[in-house]
C-alpha cells in the first residue's frame, strides 16, 4: 500500500491547484474570427466626400469600434446615426454597414433589411454595388432565391452599371441551376445576355449552359411556355427544334412536323438547320405512310343520343371502313359528349393528347359545340362542329362549322319568295320561343332588306293546337264574336318557322278562316315524310329549304342513298347527309388535300370551295361558316318536289 509523508501530500495538493488552472485556462470562450468588413473582399471605403461634416465625427468613431473589432459597439453607434433620420447618403452608408455588421455577427435575417433599404434607394455608389452584392448572398443564405430574381429584374431601371447587372443576373442563373429550376434559370441567363456583356468567351460559355438545359432539362410544357415568353428571339429555334424532337420521339409526328416548319420558316441561318432538315425529311416519309385519325364528339347517350348515333352512322360511312375496294389512312376515334359541356371539353383533350387527332368533327348540341370549340382552338387542332348555334365559328380560325343555319335558311327563303315568286307582303306565325322569336326577327329583317313588308306577325304556345285567335287577329277579325265578318288578307306569303306537324295543323285553320291563296313558307323541318300525311291540299304550293333532297336525281345522292341503305338498312335524312358531308371534307383534306398537320388541314379547309357533296356546293369562305346553296323545296300534286 502506497504511503504519503505530510511533505508528499502537499505537493500533491499544488499539482491539483495548477492543473485546475491549467484546464479553466484552456476552456476560456475563444473568441471568434469574423468577417474583417474593414479590409477584407467585401470591404467598401466610406464616402467621405459625400459626409457632411455635422456627421463625420459619430461616423468615425463607429469606424473605429469596428477596427478594435469591437462590433457590437460599431453597430450601437450607426444605429444612433440612423435614428436622428441623417441625410439620404448617411442614411444608406449606415444601414449598408449595419448590414454588413449584422452579417459578421452571423444575424442574417436582421441585415437582410438593411442591405434592401440601400438598394431601393440607389444612387449609383460604389458601396452600393456591394450592398446589391450582399443581398444576394444574403437570400442565398437564407435559401430565398426567388428574391434574387425579383431584384435583379427590378434593378435592370434603375441606375446600376451593366457589367454589374450582368454579374448578378448571372449569379441568380446559377443559383437556380443548382435548384435545379431549370426553365427559371434559361429566362436569367437570357435576362444577363440581354445586358450584353463585353467577354466573348462568358457569352459563349452562357450560351452552352441554356442550350444544354433547353436539350436535357425542360419537358414539353416548360419549353412551350419559354417558347410563348421569347418568341422568335434566342432561344426560340432551340426551343422548337427540342419541340419537334421530343414530340417525334413519342410518335406524334404531325405536332413534330408543324414545329420544325415553323423552325425552317423562321431560321434560316440557325445552327441546327441541317439537323432540321434531316428531321423534316424523316417526318415526311413517316407522316406518308401515317394512319391518321378523325376525333368525333356525339352524344351517344342524354337526350340527343338519337341524333348523335344517326349521325355517327353517317360519319362511319363517309371513312369508307364498308368499302372494300377503297384503302383509307383515316381511323375515326370516338367520344360520347354526353350532352354535357364538360365532358365534350374533355373529350377534346382526351382525342388531341392521347388519341394524337389531327381534327375533330362535333358536338351537336349549343353549349357543347362551344366548349369544345373553344378547347379546340386553344389547342390549334381545327373541328368541324354540327350545331346552329350562333357566333360559334368567331371563336378562332381552328373553328368550322357545316350545318343548315337558321339565318342561311331565312334568306334563301326570302330570296326566292321575293325574286322568283314576286311576292312583297308577308305574314309571320310563329311559336313563342326562343328559336321561334329568332326566326321571326330573322325573317322580318330579311323581307326588310329586300324592299318587302311584314303586314303582320303573331305568336302562339308551343302546346298549341287551336290557332283560330291568331289567324283573326292577323286578317283583321274581331276575336271573341261569332259573326260572320270578310277578312282583310294583306299578305301574300305567311311563314311558320315550327315542325311539320304544326304546318299540318295551322294550313287547314288557314283556310276554315277564309285565308285562301296565300302560299305558307317553312323551314327544313318541313322537309319529312311527316308532312304529306293525311289531307295535303290545304299544303299546296308550299315551299321551304334544306340542304338534302332524298329524291335528288344527282349521282352524288343517289350513291349515297344505296351505300347507306345497304349499310345500316335504313333510308337517311338531312342531318345524317350534313354528317356525311362533314366528315368526307375532312377526310379529303387529309389523303387528297395534303394536310399532315392540324394547321395544314386548317389552311386546307379555309381554302376550301365548291366541295361537290350530297349536300350540294360547299365552301368556306373565310369565317369559318360553311357556304351552302340550300335546295327550294314544294309541296306539288301531294308529293314533295324540288324547285332549284
Amino acid at each position: 500500500m502506497l504511503s504519503l509523508t505530510g511533505a508528499s501530500r502537499a505537493g500533491v495538493r499544488w499539482f491539483i491547484l495548477l492543473l485546475l488552472a491549467v484546464l479553466v485556462v484552456s476552456c476560456a470562450r475563444v473568441p471568434v474570427k469574423r468577417p474583417d468588413i474593414l479590409s477584407g473582399p467585401s470591404a467598401v471605403p466610406m464616402p467621405e466626400k459625400l459626409i457632411p461634416s455635422a456627421y463625420r465625427p459619430a461616423l468615425d468613431e463607429a469606424e473605429k469600434a469596428l477596427a478594435e473589432g469591437d462590433y457590437l459597439r460599431g453597430l450601437r453607434l450607426y444605429e444612433a446615426v440612423l435614428e436622428k433620420e441623417p441625410p439620404a447618403v448617411v442614411s444608406s452608408w449606415g444601414r449598408f454597414r449595419a448590414g454588413q455588421i449584422l452579417v459578421a455577427l452571423d444575424r442574417p435575417r436582421e441585415a437582410a433589411p438593411y442591405f434592401e433599404y440601400v438598394v431601393e434607394h440607389i444612387r449609383g455608389e460604389a458601396f452600393e454595388e456591394e450592398a446589391v452584392a450582399s443581398l444576394v448572398r444574403l437570400y442565398r443564405r437564407m435559401d430565398v432565391p426567388e428574391r434574387i430574381n425579383t431584384l435583379a429584374k427590378d434593378l435592370r431601371y434603375r441606375n446600376v452599371p451593366a457589367a454589374f447587372l450582368v454579374r448578378l443576373f448571372q449569379a441568380a442563373a446559377a443559383g437556380a441551376e443548382n435548384d435545379e429550376k431549370w426553365e427559371e434559370a434559361v429566362e436569367l441567363y437570357v435576362e444577363m445576355l440581354g445586358e450584353r456583356p463585353e467577354d466573348e468567351a462568358q457569352i459563349a460559355e452562357v450560351r452552352v449552359r441554356v442550350e444544354d438545359i433547353i436539350k436535357n432539362k425542360l419537358d414539353p410544357d416548360e419549353l412551350e411556355r419559354l417558347l410563348l415568353l421569347f418568341g422568335r428571339d434566342y432561344p426560340a429555334g432551340y426551343i422548337l427544334y427540342r419541340l419537334a424532337r421530343l414530340c417525334d420521339e413519342k410518335g406524334d409526328y404531325a405536332a413534330a412536323e408543324r414545329y420544325i416548319k415553323t423552325f425552317m420558316g423562321q431560321y434560316e441561318d440557325h445552327p441546327l438547320m441541317e439537323d432540321a432538315r434531316s428531321l423534316s425529311r424523316s417526318l415526311a416519309e413517316r407522316l406518308e405512310a401515317e394512319i391518321r385519325t378523325v376525333g368525333c364528339i356525339l352524344p351517344l347517350s342524354g337526350r340527343f343520343a338519337s341524333y348523335g348515333n344517326r349521325m355517327l352512322d353517317a360519319i362511319v360511312l363517309a371513312s369508307g371502313v364498308f368499302d372494300v375496294s377503297r384503302e383509307t389512312r383515316v381511323r375515326l376515334a370516338v367520344r360520347d359528349s354526353k350532352s354535357d359541356p364538360a365532358e365534350a371539353r374533355r373529350a377534346v383533350e382526351d382525342l388531341v393528347f392521347d388519341e394524337n387527332a389531327v381534327a375533330l368533327l362535333g358536338p351537336l348540341e349549343s353549349r357543347s359545340a362551344f366548349e369544345a370549340a373553344e378547347r379546340a382552338h386553344h389547342l390549334r387542332t381545327p373541328i368541324m362542329t354540327l350545331t346552329q348555334a350562333q357566333g360559334v365559328t368567331e371563336l378562332g380560325d381552328y373553328v368550322f362549322r357545316n350545318f343548315i343555319t337558321a339565318d342561311g335558311q331565312v334568306e334563301a327563303l326570302v330570296d326566292y319568295a321575293v325574286n322568283r315568286l314576286g311576292v312583297r307582303r308577308f305574314a309571320v306565325l310563329y311559336p313563342d320561343d326562343a328559336y321561334g322569336r329568332e326566326m321571326m326577327f330573322r325573317f322580318w329583317y330579311a323581307v326588310a332588306t329586300r324592299g318587302g313588308a311584314v303586314e303582320g306577325m303573331e305568336p302562339y304556345e308551343q302546346d298549341q293546337t287551336d290557332f283560330s285567335k291568331e289567324i283573326k287577329r292577323l286578317v283583321n277579325l274581331e276575336v271573341g264574336k261569332d259573326k260572320t265578318d270578310i277578312p282583310v288578307v294583306n299578305f301574300d306569303a305567311i311563314f311558320i318557322p315550327d315542325s311539320a306537324l304544326k304546318a299540318r295543323l295551322i294550313a287547314p285553320q288557314l283556310d276554315f278562316h277564309d285565308v285562301i291563296g296565300v302560299r305558307m313558307l317553312g323551314t327544313n323541318e318541313w322537309n319529312v315524310p311527316d308532312l304529306l300525311e293525311g289531307e295535303t291540299d290545304y299544303l299546296e304550293g308550299a315551299v321551304f329549304v334544306d340542304v338534302f333532297f332524298k329524291d335528288s336525281n344527282a349521282p352524288e345522292v343517289t350513291d349515297y342513298l344505296d351505300k347507306f341503305y345497304g349499310a345500316f338498312g335504313r333510308e337517311a335524312d338531312g342531318i345524317e347527309a350534313l354528317a356525311y358531308d362533314a366528315a368526307s371534307i375532312l377526310i379529303e383534306g387529309i389523303i387528297n388535300g395534303g394536310a399532315r398537320t392540324p394547321s395544314d388541314l386548317r389552311d386546307w379547309l379555309s381554302d376550301l370551295r365548291n366541295y361537290s357533296g350530297v349536300t350540294g356546293m360547299t365552301s368556306f369562305p373565310g369565317n369559318g361558316d360553311a357556304e351552302k346553296q340550300l335546295s327550294i323545296l314544294s309541296v306539288q300534286d301531294g308529293r314533295i318536289v324540288q324547285l332549284e
